[in-house]
């Protein structure tokens, strides 16, 4: 297992093999980002609700999606928190991998892009939709990976802008460290990037760019309140250990909770920006985090509505088209609605 994640220049912590026998069960979650998005997630881990439930839980970080789900498949971690197109794709592949938590229910995918580009473009702030559909054919823009949130969110605009991505746009594969992205766009070796906050936020800040398309505060319209991100597992890995699987979804629960709750969110934030974004701006931050509260899921329950939501979304730029009728065996509410019965 080693091995595969160094291959990958994933930070792997050396635990001692003896464990004691009250220690905590324990999960890892193979994620490609540190977004903002997240939030729920690293709420549950700062506040101690995971340790509350009775687990341990640790992040590995990886390129991509794909290899995120890679390690999932390959048995180097039990779960993946990522683009759930990813988690469709490869269930579409044969895969027997489940949705059964969701961690955001905006798609968190930004698309910025330089204040030279913008200019160039005449493009202002009082630029419409329509205005900045009609400038992205030939753009060059920085993305994670191809098939990750950040590449399908460029072919979901451009086709909305009737843009051919692989003709009409150039798209560079950057991987998901934020610092390497920035450096892309500074450099002017891409016009712009597909990321979501608070990378996005901070290229605006630093490099005075242009927000084409702020998605993850519902600017798309049509994506508004779509279920991007979520846990997901190998439906056998669930199967046998349904019990960490509700005690992880407890976690994320209580995280959501905790950020919706006026006076614990205070704290909640101050030991999140402290623990993962303190070089950030503090601008920065809060302009991300602000965005972020107001798109929170209210709870970790899942719908079919949401699965058929996502099929049709990757459907429209996916070569496997997926049947809708995948969307009942893609997802199990059973954990969550166990994880909530506990809770309430």
């Amino acid at each position: 297992m080693l091995h595969r994640l160094m291959a990958w220049g994933v930070a792997v912590a050396l635990v001692s093999p003896w464990t004691p026998a009250w220690a905590q069960e324990r999960v890892r979650i193979a994620s490609s980002t540190d977004s903002i998005s997240y939030i729920p997630l690293y709420a549950a881990q700062m506040m101690g609700h995971f340790k509350e439930a009775g687990l341990q839980v640790d992040v590995v970080r990886v390129d991509s999606g794909p290899k995120a789900m890679s390690a999932v498949i390959g048995g180097d971690v039990e779960i993946l928190l990522g683009a759930n197109t990813t988690t469709l794709a490869a269930r579409n592949a044969g895969v027997d991998v489940v949705l059964f938590a969701p961690v955001t229910t905006q798609y968190s995918s930004n698309i910025l892009v330089s204040r030279k580009w913008a200019d160039a473009h005449k493009l202002t702030a009082k630029s419409t939709f329509a205005d900045k559909l009609a400038a992205m054919k030939g753009l060059t823009l920085g993305i994670t990976g191809p098939g990750s949130g950040t590449d399908q969110i460029v072919r979901y605009m451009a086709a909305a802008a009737g843009v051919n991505p692989d003709r009409d746009m150039t798209l560079v594969s950057l991987g998901g460290d934020g610092n390497t992205m920035m450096a892309a766009l500074s450099q002017g070796r891409v016009d712009g990037l597909s990321i979501s906050a608070p990378t996005s936020t901070m290229a605006i800040h630093t490099f005075n760019g242009y927000m084409l398309f702020n998605v993850g505060v519902g600017e798309v319209k049509a994506l508004d309140g779509y279920f991007q991100s979520g846990f997901a597992a190998q439906r056998d890995w669930l199967t046998k250990n349904r019990v960490a699987a509700v005690k992880l979804t407890k976690g994320v629960q209580m995280g959501i909770d905790t950020l919706r709750d006026t006076v614990r969110t205070v704290k909640a934030r101050e030991l999140i920006q402290k623990q993962y974004y303190s070089k950030l701006d503090p601008a920065v931050f809060d302009q991300a985090w602000n965005d972020q509260i107001a798109a929170l899921p209210k709870s970790v329950e899942l719908t079919r509505k949401m699965i058929e939501d996502i099929i049709n979304f990757g459907n429209q730029f996916a070569k496997g088209k997926m049947d809708l009728a995948m969307a009942e065996s893609a997802y199990t509410n059973d954990i969550a609605a166990q994880a909530l019965k506990e809770l309430r």
